[in-house]
């Protein structure tokens, strides 16, 4: 019963996150005179590539006129000369430099990289950014929500298992994922693997659900 409200709880948080995050952006009323198609165009696509970009700040939502954002950091986790680890809340989504043990890092475009006192930025030849990146084993948005996805599952087909062994129809939501597993040993193990299936079952199930729902969760 325990492990069933934790279930419940992360499923709950998840929808939340996805929620917020699918909220967080509202077309501007175009002013007088300004093409509205154009505007709508250019708000979807920047939105397109802000959603798909990962993140070291989980950001439910953000007021445009104030430039607040509303949300939490992420730890940062870098190895330079040393373990570095800081909250990504120093950052200030961007527009501070972070200094930890004389060295300074500076958040662009969704990157870390070292720079003197000042953040400053040096490109290439080709307009891509020279600066030196630290080793980053940061938990950004995409390995959060991975990880919450993983322990979802941990928790959700666990419960599946224990069903199974006290009666041969599960009951509850596992009435939802049978259906799936089956299809998933019925249509693409057995077919593809043949009579060795059951001894990758278990690794195509993980991989269908974990891309399944993360793709849910978008």
């Amino acid at each position: 019963m325990q492990k069933e409200n934790i279930a419940k709880f992360l499923l709950a948080c998840l929808l939340m996150f996805v929620s917020f995050n699918s909220q967080a952006f509202s077309a501007k009323e175009p002013q007088e005179g300004e093409d509205a198609k154009v505007n709508t165009e250019e708000e979807i696509e920047a939105y397109i590539d802000h959603h798909l970009q990962d993140s070291y700040y989980v950001n439910f939502f953000s007021d445009g006129e104030t430039g607040a954002h509303y949300g939490f950091p992420l730890p940062v986790i870098l190895w330079d000369n040393g373990l570095k680890v800081f909250s990504s809340g120093k950052f200030h989504h961007g527009e501070d430099i972070v200094e930890v043990d004389g060295q300074h890092y500076r958040l662009y475009h969704s990157h870390i990289y070292m720079t003197d006192a000042e953040g400053t930025i040096t490109y290439d030849e080709d307009g891509f950014p020279a600066n030196e990146r630290p080793w980053d084993f940061s938990i950004t948005k995409n390995v959060l929500t991975m990880m919450l996805v993983g322990l979802l599952m941990v928790i959700l087909f666990s419960q599946l298992a224990k069903t199974y062994k006290n009666r041969a129809i599960p009951k509850k939501f596992g009435r939802v994922l049978e259906p799936l597993v089956l299809y998933v040993r019925d249509e693409i193990a057995k077919p593809n693997i043949g009579k060795n299936y059951r001894k990758y079952t278990s690794f195509l199930l993980t991989v269908f659900f974990f891309i399944w729902i993360l793709n849910l969760l978008g």
